[in-house]
């Protein structure tokens, strides 16, 4: 199979094309509004061409790319974990090509695992509607780790009602407790870190104290936190952030990020609090919809999401791949 390197090309040749392609990477975005989807998809581009160190590599039928990948160094994990890690931000075939599981798997073995030579770790999230893909990758060694659920909630009127007087918001000086539940809810709900054996257990708990911990000293993890404080102490936490463009509407929605509940106060509805306080404050910044993300198998926060108005609206598989040096494929 003849592979493209597309950085030795004028990008006017082929970055239409390859946007076209990557589509689908945020296509589960036009349940909120198709502007949103086509704004993630040129914002990923653009951080792509502007990302040197990302292999942007591509096949051509007729001389019109058919399928494109982006691949590159992880540098934050990669400093985190000890490890050299990569990311896979795309893999994407046309929908109308010939004979697609072989080109797929052609086009993993020959175009993106060469890529990968110098990765330790390769990190993936591929949808769940990309059969070939996930197959292909698969072949090239790729192993998923768990399902990523997205749920999604248009923006609802919040009627006038009794203040919750256990719900605040977060300051700097919750940094450590909101880092003990982190670590906790994360161990109750393995995330694909933890599913992974090769990972050190103690560096995926740094992991979550560290977001956790960035979520209230004002960096980009959060734009807003709120805690549910019973009996006196923190019993949980939640973290909301708006994501998309800079513009408003209609590519900006708010997203939930982390939920945390601490196993001793279970039962006393400390979720759906968290929940609907991150929502009437993400409403109240005029986004239309918002979305929460969790493990296809965590049905405890399934059912809570379900009873507050959200509907599934995407699957995806987190993927790892490690080299024969480290873990083998």
């Amino acid at each position: 199979m003849t592979v493209l390197d597309l950085r030795q090309r004028p990008a006017s040749e082929w970055a239409p094309r390859f946007t076209d392609l990557l589509f689908s990477e945020n296509e589960w975005l036009t349940a909120l509004d198709p502007a949103a989807a086509r704004g993630a998809t040129r914002r990923l581009v653009d951080s792509l061409l502007n990302d040197k160190g990302a292999a942007l590599i591509g096949h051509t039928n007729n001389g019109q790319l058919d399928a494109a990948a982006a691949v590159g160094p992880s540098h934050w994990d990669s400093a985190h974990f000890g490890i050299e890690v990569f990311r896979l931000h795309a893999f994407s075939l046309a929908p109308d090509v010939e004979e697609p599981a072989r080109l797929a798997e052609a086009f993993a073995r020959d175009g993106l695992v060469p890529r990968l030579a110098s990765a330790d770790m390769v990190m993936a999230r591929v949808s769940m509607n990309a059969v070939r893909e996930l197959n292909a990758l698969e072949a090239a060694g790729f192993r998923t780790m768990d399902v990523q659920v997205t749920w999604m909630r248009r923006r609802q009127e919040h009627p006038s009602s009794a203040p919750d007087h256990s719900i605040r918001t977060a300051t700097l000086a919750d940094a450590e407790s909101l880092s003990v539940l982190a670590r906790e809810a994360m161990r109750k709900a393995p995330t694909h870190f933890h599913v992974d054996h090769r990972l050190a257990a103690g560096r995926v708990d740094a992991l979550y104290d560290r977001w956790a911990a960035n979520s209230v000293n004002g960096g980009a993890a959060a734009d807003h936190v709120v805690v549910c404080v019973l009996d006196g102490e923190i019993a949980g936490f939640t973290t909301a952030r708006i994501a998309g463009a800079s513009s408003p509407d209609p590519e900006q929605y708010g997203t939930i990020p982390l939920v945390a509940v601490s196993s001793r106060f279970r039962g006393r509805r400390v979720g759906q609090r968290l929940v609907s306080a991150a929502l009437t404050w993400l409403d109240g910044q005029g986004l239309s919809a918002s979305c929460v993300g969790t493990q296809a198998n965590n049905f405890r926060a399934a059912h809570l999401y379900a009873e507050l108005g959200f509907r599934p609206v995407h699957a995806a598989a987190s993927m790892h791949r490690w080299s024969d040096a480290v873990g083998g494929s």
